[in-house]
């Protein structure tokens, strides 16, 4: 963990204990502890490939669930463009009450944002796209949920996602 996610992490919690300070003096505390509703945002990459091979489409799946019981507020995505795979289109699909933010590929590039993710749903983002690396290096699809209100989130652990992928030289044509 680098220096300044050290220092933003203990932040976060020294936030996070104050406003449970907070809440026991007002006898508040208790609900607050036991409270096991989290929500539970999480990421999961998958390719239909297990290797890629140069100037041949693939498709990425990038889903981003809410397995928790509560809502989670203010979820940005991020789905940087890959070194050597070039996203050249992306669709979303939702399921539970989850809506479906309208982005191309170079806004979720960058973060989009999800007002409310309410519990049970879930966005499922398919990206269509070509290999421009080259043979012997790999591919790394990464995606990422975060919020300005992570206390909330049950486990901030799987919030990313990370998936490497082989580049490989096309199979040779079998004799004739």
């Amino acid at each position: 963990m680098r220096r300044s996610e050290f220092v933003t992490r203990f932040l976060d919690l020294l936030a996070v204990a104050a406003c449970l300070a907070l809440l026991s003096a007002c006898g508040g505390a208790d609900e607050y502890l036991h409270k096991d509703d989290w929500a539970e945002v999480h990421v999961v990459i998958t390719s239909t490939s297990s290797s890629l091979v140069p100037n041949q489409r693939n498709t990425v799946l990038i889903r981003v669930p809410n397995a928790g019981k509560s809502a989670a507020p203010d979820v940005v995505l991020q789905f940087p463009a890959p070194i050597g795979f070039r996203y050249d289109s992306v669709t979303c699909r939702s399921s539970g009450t989850v809506v479906c933010p309208a982005v191309s590929v170079q806004q979720l590039a960058s973060g989009a944002l999800v007002p409310s993710f309410p519990p049970s749903s879930e966005l499922a983002f398919t990206f269509e796209g070509v290999t421009t690396g080259d043979v012997g290096t790999q591919v790394a699809i990464t995606g990422y949920a975060r919020s300005d209100y992570q206390y909330w989130d049950k486990d901030l652990s799987n919030n990313s996602a990370l998936l490497y992928i082989p580049i490989v030289a096309p199979a040779a044509a079998p004799p004739s």
